[in-house]
């Protein structure tokens, strides 16, 4: 942690992360092009011992720095796509340059370039498209509403589905609270791991792993009615949870204990992400439902989607990571691969 910091962690009155995401707007930088915005304090990695920015702040505060060019306050963040370049560090904040790329009057779309200010590299660019009223629950009123009246031209008719959690979310949804909790990222974000996630297996068949679902539970600790803005704050929350803890366990995938990931090096490299509504609360526990759809070339891709405690699936998530594993790794989950396979008497497909 950095001693700048200390009157932010310090402070009970205020919404933490909203403070430490804070942006000053450069005018003296500002074109007809792009609007300059620049962090008030630098972004942070995972844990004080990891010598890269942690990607999550990166999108938290790429998401705010891009919402500040829009001047609707109808408009709310669906997707955003971003690459993870460089490391940052914590010598300099970060500065934002954001290019409008368009404006409509439902869909408004930013490219914004992460700068390190005392190198002046670019180090991450995220692009986020926002929308007029994504939220399902306002949608349906109006279209009553509609309907009450009379009107024969209703274009937006209100009709949903999603996918459902799976048997995990079933299992321990109304007994979170009793599990075990990890709380880390300087306090930010808790975490509870069902016990079925932790076991390290000596049989395994990797040529199956990419077909399995794993889940947990998780929040953020900085209570939204603290923060001046709770709308945005909780956009950003999202940002920091969606980079957060999912590529470690893929040393669960591969039949290692979760505390190895410690020995793993991993770095984001690309990421996706979708809003579907806007009814979620990070302060209430989440569940995290994902897979490695794949693992090869030093790169994983994982497919995740977040529901609300009730079930509701409210974003979704696609991202690649760089993958280094010590050798002993590798040679466990190998060896639990031919085990699976001599146990079963069946042939052990090419790894």
């Amino acid at each position: 942690m950095i001693p700048e910091l200390d009157h932010i962690f310090d402070n009970e009155d205020i919404n933490k992360f909203e403070a430490r995401m804070e942006l000053i707007k450069d005018s003296s930088l500002t074109t007809a092009d792009k609007e300059v915005y620049t962090g008030k304090y630098p972004l942070l990695p995972f844990r004080d011992e990891m010598r890269g920015t942690f990607g999550g702040e990166f999108v938290s505060q790429g998401i705010l720095a891009a919402w500040a060019t829009v001047k609707d306050p109808e408009f709310t963040p669906h997707s955003l796509h971003s690459y993870f370049i460089k490391n940052g560090v914590i010598e300099s904040s970060t500065r934002w340059e954001i290019t409008h790329i368009s404006d409509g009057r439902n869909f408004s779309n930013r490219l914004a370039k992460a700068y390190q200010v005392h190198t002046n590299e670019l180090v991450y660019t995220i692009q986020i498209s926002f929308v007029r009223n994504n939220d399902s629950k306002k949608r349906d009123e109006i279209y009553q509403q509609q309907i009450a009246q009379g009107d024969a031209k209703i274009r937006s008719i209100p009709i949903q589905f999603s996918t459902k959690p799976g048997w995990t979310y079933d299992k321990y949804k109304d007994q979170v609270d009793d599990l075990p909790l990890f709380e880390h990222t300087h306090g930010h974000l808790q975490h509870v791991f069902p016990p079925e996630f932790f076991p390290a297996k000596d049989s395994l068949d990797l040529n199956a792993v990419g077909n399995h679902t794993f889940g947990f539970f998780c929040r953020f600790t900085d209570e939204l009615a603290l923060a001046k803005n709770p709308i945005k704050t909780k956009y950003a929350q999202i940002g920091l949870l969606s980079d957060a803890v999912i590529l470690a366990t893929i040393v669960n995938a591969i039949g290692l204990s979760l505390p190895e990931e410690k020995k793993l090096f991993r770095v984001s490299l690309d990421q996706t992400v979708y809003f579907h509504d806007f009814h979620f609360d990070p302060n209430q526990w989440l569940y995290l439902e994902y897979s490695f759809s794949t693992l090869g070339n030093d790169r994983t891709l994982v497919n995740c989607r977040f529901y609300t405690i009730e079930g509701k699936l409210f974003c979704s998530i696609i991202q690649e990571g760089l993958l280094f594993l010590d050798k002993k790794m590798v040679d466990h989950a190998k060896a639990a691969h031919e085990n699976f396979h001599k146990q079963n008497k069946t042939e052990s497909a090419r790894l």
